[in-house]
């Protein structure tokens, strides 16, 4: 009877345990499925809430483009100014719910939208919350919560949006005619010509043609070439001017052609608007103890402006002389210093000259700043580089100097020499005197960026004088866009032997005060908040 007992008793402890696990098992198995039904119930509107959130940013894109796209830059800063969808108007920081406490109440908080299907049901919504951009600014950032709903499962995301007006400064050259740049040139950033390129030095970057093939006129040419092309063996001292078949030396990011042209007309700064800009701009004028704007009419022979002097953060603005130019150099001889103004350099500035400019100094750390030359009556108005370097403080701010001519910017026929003497071209960071260097955009509306050329002077005497110079180094930190044909040196060796071009990426998201953009607004990085 005992043994009976305990096998009773065994047998019973074997059906609990056996019990306990299926019910651990059955359990599991219920709580997985139901998990999974959640889940498969979540599918759907997760997915549908992704996508409202994205009809969100491209209507935003939509709204702006039927309201500001091909507006002045004043008439879009009016559009920012007269409370547009979307746009924390409070400044509060939040405006994820329209019209609620932290709202002011007038319906310009989020911007919130019943999403429909096709049937005209209601299936989500998106809200809108919109940050204008800064002071001449070109990015507008976009924050779009999205919700949707399905078989009584709502689902939430929210994505941030960046989005830019591309500007012409996507290129680190950009040339509306033909060009040719010489063995010994280095560029670093993207580069197109509307025309053919002849191109013997090294690119880092994409180089692109609107053309397939051209016909080069240079007297060692003359033949027909492809839009973008280099010479045979380029470190070969003997080299001819024919196709070199294995280019990959020249072009190492590759080359692209043809391509769409890029409109030049679109490149043409609005320099009415710099005009109106300048004079609406007010600063004080340490050296009378006024008051003053920054436009400056036609006296003398122009305007001389340093960066940095009398001392750091100030800028002086000096009259040259009726006489006080050397036109066999472009150098400045004499000025007016009677006629002075110097002021603390403003954050967000435009300074307009309707007359010829002459630039050197240092721009400090965040400042952004356009000097304008313009003057509808002729001569056209040129700016004139090379009398000092123009220097960035440093490159770790959002600074930016555009140079905005509506002749040439011209390179000083003197500027660099080898061999100059110290002080005419003065190295303020301590290189040597024999690099010029230049950070700055520089756009030629009509006429060229380089050296030595003037289209209104007596420029074939001035050839026999100074075009048998050698010249050493030109650093450029920034970009050129440049309506006729661009040059450092000429094919003769005379000029600079070594061209360093350097694309400031800072460019695409803030280009120079009112310089040149594209009128569409383009989504150039999307990403979603967790």
């Amino acid at each position: 009877m005992k043994n009976f007992i305990n096998e009773k008793g065994t047998a019973l402890v074997y059906v609990l345990v056996v019990i306990a696990a299926a019910s651990v098992l059955f359990a599991g198995t219920i709580q997985f499925v139901v998990s999974h039904v959640r889940y498969n119930t979540t599918l759907e509107p997760n997915a549908q809430a992704l996508h409202v959130a994205e009809a969100g940013v491209y209507f935003y894109r939509w709204y702006l483009a039927h309201n500001i796209e091909g507006k002045t830059a004043s008439q879009i800063a009016t559009f920012w100014n007269s409370d547009p969808l979307g746009v924390d108007d409070n400044g509060d920081g939040d405006c994820d719910d329209a019209d609620t406490a932290d709202g002011d109440g007038d319906g310009t908080e989020a911007y919130v939208v019943d999403y429909k299907d096709e049937n005209n049901n209601v299936i989500g919504q998106y809200k809108i919350c919109v940050t204008p951009p800064e002071l001449y600014s070109t990015v507008i950032y976009v924050k779009v919560k999205g919700s949707a709903t399905s078989s009584g499962v709502t689902q939430e995301r929210t994505i941030t949006a960046r989005l830019r007006k591309p500007s012409w400064s996507e290129f680190a050259i950009l040339a509306n005619g033909m060009t040719r740049l010489s063995e010994g040139t280095e560029v670093y950033g993207p580069m197109h010509v509307n025309g053919g390129f002849h191109f013997d030095g090294t690119a880092h970057n994409i180089v692109s043609s609107s053309v397939s093939t051209y016909y080069d006129s240079d007297g060692d040419v003359h033949g027909t070439r492809p839009g973008v092309w280099a010479a045979t063996k380029p470190s070969d001292p003997g080299k001819d001017t024919s196709v070199d078949t294995d280019d990959s030396e020249h072009f190492l990011a590759g080359k692209q052609l043809p391509v769409v042209a890029q409109d030049f007309n679109s490149v043409t700064a609005d320099f009415d608007e710099m005009r109106q800009a300048a004079q609406n701009i007010t600063v004080h004028d340490d050296h009378d103890n006024t008051n003053i704007d920054l436009y400056y009419g036609r006296q003398g022979q122009g305007r001389y402006i340093e960066f940095g002097v009398p001392s750091a953060g100030k800028m002086r603005i000096r009259r040259v002389r009726n006489n006080g130019v050397n036109w066999t150099t472009f150098g400045v001889t004499r000025l007016n210093n009677h006629d002075t103004d110097v002021f603390d350099i403003p954050d967000d500035a435009v300074i307009y000259v309707r007359d010829n400019v002459w630039v050197k100094g240092t721009i400090p750390n965040g400042k952004k700043v356009t000097i304008a030359a313009h003057d509808s009556e002729s001569p056209s108005p040129k700016i004139f580089l090379g009398e000092d370097d123009i220097f960035y403080e440093d490159y770790d701010h959002d600074t930016v100097l555009g140079l905005a001519a509506e002749s040439d910017v011209a390179i000083l026929l003197g500027a660099g020499l080898n061999g100059h003497e110290e002080g005419d071209i003065n190295a303020s960071h301590g290189s040597d005197y024999e690099t010029l260097h230049i950070d700055a955009v520089l756009l030629s509306q009509k006429g060229r960026v380089g050296w030595g050329y003037d289209r209104d002077m007596h420029w074939w005497w001035q050839r026999n004088q100074w075009l048998n110079k050698v010249k050493d180094t030109v650093e450029l930190y920034g970009a050129i866009a440049t309506n006729e044909r661009m040059g450092f040196g000429y094919t003769n060796g005379s000029g600079f032997e070594h061209r360093n071009l350097m694309f400031d990426n800072n460019l695409l998201y803030s280009p120079p005060p009112l310089f040149p953009t594209g009128n569409t607004y383009a989504i150039d990085l999307w990403d979603e908040v967790e």
